[in-house]
């Protein structure tokens, strides 16, 4: 019995683990100073721009450092080194569930002095080989979508095509949920029904027929990303794509909406 009882909460605190990976993100990167040198218990701490929540960690003796289990949305890195100048940096937004990789590179000097960088997209993701695309809250909200059904800006992906209802099985979840006419599907995989959908970490869909479950309207939506190929193993089971979506979690401005 106290065996079972230990099995059942280690299981317990996974799934949660498995779904904190799928709504968060994480920075990392490897600090040095201006030479290329690793620099060892460097101080860097990633600030949200909506909230002002704060997360601190060190660097190792490697140099490295990770910032885990941070919300998406756009954040603020600073670090401060022992006979280093002081470092920032803006501009970095975070995706759900994507890593981000920023480098720090340090200058001998004040602390009072402080290196500001302006961060820009980077071209090419050298983290993964996930092929995803990213709905940001700009395109939910600038985009007209005709019933607020954010899943019509799946449409948007590269490799997403639309299903024929009268395509027989490959259109399966379409017969069984009249409010999902418009079946998609991905160019990795011919059946609608193979896509898995989750929202904030928790799978959304109907375990029969694998259709979507409701989601809630563009205004409560943070962001959803589709992944069409070689995603996470977190994610796992299926043989299509991922449609990964996490809800606003608010900020400490003041604000709302109507329609």
């Amino acid at each position: 019995m106290k065996r079972l009882c230990l099995l059942m909460i280690v299981s317990m605190s996974l799934s949660g683990l498995l779904f904190a990976q799928r709504t968060t993100a994480s920075i990392s990167g490897v600090v040095t100073d201006q030479s290329g040198a690793v620099v060892a218990n460097a101080k860097v701490t990633a600030t949200s721009a909506g909230t002002q929540a704060v997360s601190t960690v060190e660097s190792n003796v490697e140099g490295f450092y990770l910032l885990g289990n941070l919300e998406p949305g756009g954040y603020r890195l600073n670090a401060e080194g022992s006979g280093f100048q002081g470092y920032e940096q803006t501009g970095i937004t975070l995706q759900a569930g994507q890593p981000r990789t920023v480098n720090i590179a340090l200058l001998v000097g004040s602390a009072t002095a402080k290196i500001n960088v302006t961060a820009e997209a980077p071209l090419v993701d050298t983290r993964s080989q996930t092929v995803s695309t990213a709905i940001t809250p700009q395109l939910t909200e600038q985009l007209p979508l005709n019933g607020r059904n954010i899943l019509q800006l799946v449409s948007l992906a590269p490799d997403v095509a639309p299903v024929n209802p009268s395509g027989g099985s490959a259109s399966f979840q379409t017969f069984t949920r009249p409010e999902s006419q418009a079946g998609l599907v991905f160019t990795s995989n011919p059946r609608d029904n193979s896509t898995a959908y989750y929202l904030d970490g928790g799978a959304n869909e109907d375990t029969y027929t694998n259709a979507a479950n409701i989601f809630p309207n563009p205004d409560a939506v943070q962001e959803f990303t589709i992944e069409s190929n070689s995603y996470n193993v977190k994610y796992g089971g299926r043989g299509g794509g991922v449609i990964n979506a996490v809800t606003r979690s608010g900020s400490n401005q003041f604000h709302g909406s109507a329609f």
